[in-house]
């Protein structure tokens, strides 16, 4: 589990947010926590020639999806804390994962959590290992009546994951966000901007802001 902690003194980079999404003020959220994988976070690691500890294919910190939620939060919930955790281990053995791993997250307490999953689940395993099942009770045991959830889903296209996160978080009153239409388009991808062919299909900056572009439209929508 990598996690971070970014407090109320984080600064805003000039023109960072753009006008169309400050129009709208944000619900206010105190505690918020996002739950995602290398999309969200990854430290450096030499073999693929990753050198950093940020959402991965962002050429900064600034640059990735969370730190740009959290430069629009801090524009306008100031008070607000936001902590952050790569949950990549779940995704890849949810089946015999011990959510018990997770009881920092409810002890946070968090008014808003928003999971960003899906891409490191096995579609070949989601029907044999019954990812439904496990998806829910992982939404089960972070739910509280104090926390409004978002899940947005898989920036990669075709994995079977999807709609059944999609329909499991129907069955739970959950706002559910697809993101895989951004993947979709090659351009919100690092492809020939790293020569690491797994790095370069994550996100680059203009894929990283769409994704804080989607949630920060559905988060912004009250519940």
């Amino acid at each position: 589990m990598f996690l971070r902690l970014i407090r109320g003194s984080y600064r805003l980079t000039k023109n960072l947010v753009p006008a169309r999404l400050l129009a709208t003020k944000a619900p206010d959220y105190s505690k918020i926590f996002v739950l995602g994988n290398s999309i969200t976070r990854h430290p450096p690691l030499a073999e693929i020639g990753w050198a950093h500890d940020w959402g991965m294919a962002a050429t900064a910190q600034a640059n990735d999806f969370v730190h740009l939620l959290q430069a629009r939060f801090q524009k306008q919930l100031p008070h607000a804390q936001l902590l952050f955790g790569n949950i990549a281990t779940w995704e890849n053995a949810y089946w015999e994962y011990d959510l018990a791993q997770l009881a920092f997250v409810r002890a946070f307490k968090p008014e808003l959590l928003i999971i960003r999953v899906g891409e490191n689940v096995a579609g070949d395993t989601v029907e044999t290992h019954h990812f439904a099942t496990h998806f829910s009770r992982l939404l089960d045991y972070l739910h509280s009546p104090a926390t409004r959830i978002v899940v947005a889903g898989s920036f990669w296209d075709g994995n079977p994951a999807i709609d059944i996160m999609r329909w499991v978080c129907k069955a739970h009153g959950v706002s559910f966000l697809p993101l895989a239409k951004l993947g979709n388009d090659m351009r919100n991808r690092a492809i020939g901007q790293h020569p690491n062919s797994g790095v370069a299909n994550h996100p680059n900056d203009k894929g990283m802001l769409a994704i804080a572009d989607a949630i920060w439209a559905s988060i912004r929508l009250q519940p």
